[in-house]
């Protein structure tokens, strides 16, 4: 669980004295070039303490200046690893979960120290926006959703519900090679990723001969957005049902039947099914 908070949120955490200088700097031109309207993305864990612990959301130079002064003081006094055991400990998750432990029971029903890798990046990505990602309101965002396209035409894109029996071979599919993933973690910013297969991804990554591969925590969501699945999928004319007036109206598409419906090869379409966060 630490390992995926410092990669998302500070991966300098153990090297910075609090602050992230570089990263101010770059803020700093960006904002004065005119390419950003505000100075943004460069508070450290340190600093995030700070500002929960003392500050309101307000936004200003003055409390600004304030976080950075006594981020650094904080770095001065305490150890890193006591200052990351403040934060996570401190920090809110959302929905009236304050600290790691109250965070995984809210929202695993389990001890932080039984959620696993997934779980872990899961947590980690809540810090930044919990009402943006909130399980309650926003679960698509959190979990994640499929969405399908007909491989001659990849920008006619559909968001589909993971019941839709029309492309249940797709999702059985990509269920299958999902479960068969073994996640662990590999080094303090790192995690292996096993039986993984080049055709189920959109891009490149490097497996080695055991079907492994390795990345960074926070470029975990991006390795499962890189996850697509191939399937032909059938269509059959639509279920027609009678209106109040008594005339025929379209309802959807449904798979088929056999042997009462018949599909020929014309009606079936080759379709690319991705999970999207």
């Amino acid at each position: 669980m630490r390992d995926a908070i410092i990669s998302t949120e500070d991966k300098t955490f153990f090297e910075n004295p609090g602050v992230d200088l570089k990263g101010l700097v770059r803020a700093g031109l960006y904002y004065l070039i005119g390419k950003t309207d505000k100075v943004q993305g460069t508070s450290t864990i340190s600093q995030q303490l700070i500002k929960n612990m003392f500050f309101t959301s307000e936004r200003s130079t003055d409390r600004k200046v304030k976080e950075i002064y006594l981020s650094y003081e904080l770095n001065n006094k305490y150890s890193k690893e006591k200052i990351l055991e403040l934060y996570l400990n401190k920090i809110s998750f959302g929905n009236n979960a304050y600290g790691i432990e109250e965070a995984a029971k809210t929202y695993f029903n389990k001890s932080s120290k039984n959620v696993g890798v997934l779980e872990s990046s899961i947590l980690a990505s809540l810090p930044k926006g919990s009402s943006y990602y909130s399980p309650y309101s926003h679960k698509d965002r959190l979990m994640g959703y499929f969405s399908v396209y007909e491989a001659e035409n990849p920008k006619d894109i559909t968001q589909i519900n993971e019941k839709d029996t029309q492309y249940k071979n797709l999702t059985e599919k990509f269920k299958k090679f999902f479960v068969g993933l073994e996640f662990k973690p590999l080094t303090q910013s790192k995690v292996s990723i096993c039986n993984v297969q080049q055709e189920y991804l959109k891009n490149s990554y490097s497996i080695d001969s055991y079907g492994c591969t390795a990345v960074d925590y926070g470029d975990l969501l991006t390795f499962l957005n890189n996850i697509k699945v191939e399937g032909t999928v059938s269509e059959v004319p639509s279920v027609s049902e009678k209106s109040s007036t008594g005339s025929r109206i379209a309802t959807s598409t449904v798979t088929p039947n056999p042997p009462t419906d018949t599909v020929s090869d014309e009606d079936k379409k080759t379709m690319i099914l991705e999970y999207n966060t």
